[in-house]
C-alpha cells in the first residue's frame, strides 16, 4: 500500500460541541463596553420602532440632512446577539479533536506523538534524498 503525497493534521473545537452561546459582557465585546454607533440611513422607520420594543438605549444625532448616527450607550448588548448564527461564543473545556487524515486521536499526545513520528520520517527522507 502506498502512502500518500502528504499527511494533513488539524485540530478543531466545533460549535455544536465545544462551544456555547455567550453574553457581551463575558467577551468584552467592544460595543457592550464602550457603545457603537449606526448612520441614520441605515435604519427604517420600522427599524426605530424595533429597537425601542427591544429596549435598545440610543440618541439620535443629525448631522445634515440624510445625514447623522444613532449613538448607543455602553452596556447593553450588541446587535450580534439578535442573530443565532453571529453569537457570541465562548469554549465550553472540552478537549479538540485530533485527526490525522480523517483518523481521530484519543489524546492530544498521541496525535503529537503521531505528528513528530512524520516529522522524523520526512527528515530522514530529506537528509537520504536530498
Amino acid at each position: 500500500m502506498s502512502r500518500p503525497a502528504y499527511t494533513r493534521y488539524s485540530f478543531a473545537q466545533p460549535i455544536g460541541t465545544h462551544m456555547r452561546p455567550a453574553t457581551c459582557e463575558e467577551v468584552d465585546c467592544a460595543p457592550f463596553l464602550k457603545g457603537w454607533r449606526v448612520p441614520l440611513a441605515a435604519v427604517t422607520e420600522a427599524g426605530f420602532a424595533d429597537l425601542a420594543k427591544l429596549g435598545y438605549r440610543f440618541t439620535r444625532v443629525e448631522l445634515g440632512p440624510g445625514q447623522g448616527y444613532l449613538e448607543f450607550e455602553a452596556g447593553q448588548p450588541c446587535f450580534s446577539q439578535l442573530h443565532p448564527d453571529r453569537r457570541h461564543r465562548v469554549l465550553i473545556g472540552r478537549a479538540p479533536l485530533f485527526r490525522r487524515d480523517g483518523y481521530l486521536h484519543s489524546t492530544a499526545e498521541s496525535w503529537i506523538d503521531d505528528f513528530a513520528t512524520n516529522q522524523d520520517r520526512l527528515n530522514t527522507f530529506r537528509e537520504r534524498y536530498g
